[in-house]
């Protein structure tokens, strides 16, 4: 049987005991730049999207730390100061 280009690029090819999805995968991969301990480094596209995607969630457990300390601080800077609290309302008629 005899196979057109476009079919043989959609076969599967085994490469070192991994499928690769499509020829054309394998041969026009995306790459990207990300640094790395200031050293910029060429990557494959989804190895730098799972890079950026640690490094923001470091960057959102930081932000969620210091808003959680901002309003500990808060807090207890109100607690610690002595105003005496408003009577209720009714209490000074009876």
């Amino acid at each position: 049987m005899i196979q057109t280009p476009a079919v043989q690029v959609a076969t599967f090819v085994q490469t070192r005991g991994k499928y690769l999805h499509h020829k054309t995968e394998a041969i026009n991969m995306a790459k990207d730049v990300i640094s790395v301990d200031g050293e910029d480094r060429v990557v494959r596209e989804d190895t730098a999207k799972a890079y950026r995607g640690v490094n923001w969630a470091w960057a959102s457990i930081a932000a969620f730390i210091i808003i959680m300390v901002l309003l500990l601080v808060t807090f207890l800077m109100r607690s610690a100061v002595n105003t005496p609290a408003p009577p209720p309302a009714g209490a000074s008629q009876q």
